[in-house]
């Protein structure tokens, strides 16, 4: 298995309960790595030919020590990233990290305007995000922003990808939000206005700087690369329960996990119907976690003359050009 970028979940304590998460009920239960088995996992990875590892969960912020895992991360010669919803967690962190360079940092930013975001994460939390990000920037961080769509925030992705623009931030991943966690089927947006979407950002990145990477969720029929990253093995998600996925579309799928993490190893999953076993007996023409988490989606697709896409395959934009690239290794393609 080579794995050049993986997921950890060091907690699913969170401050907030945003309504699309996709850990959803997960959250209440204040279940946490400790710290001594998460430098078990920093240190196996290597044996992963792991170079990027993504700290997560929950909050990963206010996750006790998490300044010292980035430092450990560095230390191992691996890139470390943390993916915040920048409120105060972010802010302690800022003022507690003392590492060589700081880790590149990713803002959960939903609506271009306090109404807009504080609708999907809680009152009071656009106001708190943006002078943290504002600050980062002073101090040298890289910057990217992450947008989750759905029908809330639909109308409104232009407009936060031109203020994650106005923020100096590189990089912003739009996705598209599916029925799992806290997220319920009346809220996503249809495939249809995804594409709409998908077009508006390649005509209003031609005015902007920051780079977009969107989901290749829906993919026409005879342009889809067959990628699936189950199949590939190429990328895995470790949560603090022990379950590690490939992907996180299976993650409420009872024992679909591919492999679990004790006794400071990580071991395959060998009992029941897991990810792996699903995919690769299933379609390789769709992706092969939709028929259980929506497949409503699958017929909506085919009347677009189109099939799900795996969700680490993305269309890229900037400044107008487009490519499709496989997210766990970076593999490239023009549309």
């Amino acid at each position: 298995m080579h794995v050049p970028s993986i997921d950890v979940y060091v907690s699913y304590r969170c401050n907030l309960r945003c309504k699309h998460c996709f850990l959803g009920e997960h959250l209440n239960s204040n279940l946490t790595f400790a710290y001594d088995e998460l430098v078990k996992l920093i240190d196996a990875s290597a044996e992963w030919g792991t170079e990027e590892i993504t700290l997560l969960g929950g909050e990963p912020t206010i996750y006790r020590g998490v300044e010292n895992l980035v430092s450990y991360i560095q230390s191992k010669g691996q890139r470390a990233r943390l993916v915040t919803n920048g409120l105060h967690g972010f802010a302690k962190f800022m003022d507690n990290f003392t590492g060589k360079r700081p880790p590149i940092v990713y803002f959960s930013i939903d609506g271009s305007s306090p109404e807009a975001h504080d609708a999907i994460r809680g009152r009071g939390t656009f106001d708190k995000l943006i002078p943290n990000i504002r600050r980062s920037r002073e101090l040298g961080y890289t910057g990217y922003g992450i947008m989750s769509v759905n029908g809330q925030n639909a109308h409104d992705v232009v407009p936060t990808l031109q203020l994650c623009n106005d923020l100096g931030l590189e990089h912003v991943n739009v996705h598209f939000v599916t029925n799992r966690g806290f997220a319920t089927e009346e809220s996503i947006i249809t495939f249809e206005r995804w594409e709409e979407i998908r077009a508006e950002i390649e005509e209003a990145s031609r005015g902007m700087r920051v780079t977009t990477r969107a989901d290749h969720s829906l993919a026409k029929f005879g342009e889809y690369s067959g990628y699936c990253s189950v199949r590939a093995e190429d990328n895995l998600m470790i949560y603090p329960d022990g379950r590690a996925f490939i992907c996180a579309m299976f993650f409420d799928v009872p024992g679909a996990h591919a492999f679990e993490w004790r006794d400071g190893r990580l071991h395959r999953n060998l009992a029941g119907r897991t990810e792996v076993t699903i995919a690769n007996s299933g379609s390789k023409t769709l992706c092969p976690a939709m028929e259980y988490v929506n497949p409503k989606l699958i017929d909506e697709a085919a009347d677009l003359g189109c099939t799900v896409g795996c969700i680490y395959e993305k269309v890229g934009v900037d400044r107008g050009a487009v490519t499709i690239e496989t997210m766990a290794h970076g593999e490239v393609r023009n549309a």
